[in-house]
């Protein structure tokens, strides 16, 4: 996709012009006139100043915007994860891209989480901190303990 790339004119710096012209000889004259800009210069090409665009590694670019998307962050997203955003969110021909104009992640987790303080069924659960024993495999080395604060469950005997 070719893009059209506008280059600002460089701020022209104009020196004031000597009122007397009683200068030591020894320093170098001023001219009057200022050097051209640099995209002026005779013999330049301006745009080949600017750095060169990195060659797509892959086959287009939504691809290429995807990958620098998954390889971004503090932590890499698993491939089986981007695989989903694709196939299961992206390509559905219910998305629509445009509904994600203004969007936001902390929002929409507000939404959500005032929609579940509504729901019904979330009153029929009780709330605990458990931990867990995890073994390591070798009966030498004992179970690590895992903590799961606030576990949502349901009594056997609501459900029956």
């Amino acid at each position: 996709m070719d893009q059209d790339v506008s280059i600002p004119e460089p701020l022209l710096l104009s020196f004031p012009q000597p009122t007397s012209t009683s200068l030591p000889s020894s320093l170098p004259q001023l001219t009057s006139t200022p050097p051209p800009p640099f995209n002026q210069v005779e013999g330049i090409d301006h745009v080949s100043m600017l750095p060169p665009s990195p060659m797509p590694v892959h086959q287009n670019e939504s691809v290429e915007m995807l990958m620098n998307w998954k390889n971004s962050g503090t932590s890499s997203k698993l491939d089986a994860e981007v695989n989903h955003l694709v196939k299961d969110v992206l390509l559905d021909p219910k998305f629509k891209a445009e509904d994600l104009l203004g969007f936001s992640v902390a929002k929409e987790n507000q939404w959500s989480n005032t929609a579940e303080k509504k729901n019904p069924f979330s009153d029929s659960f009780q709330t605990a901190n458990i931990n867990i024993e995890v073994p390591s495999g070798d009966k030498s080395i004992p179970p690590p303990m895992f903590s799961v604060p606030g576990l949502l469950y349901w009594k056997f005997t609501t459900v029956i």
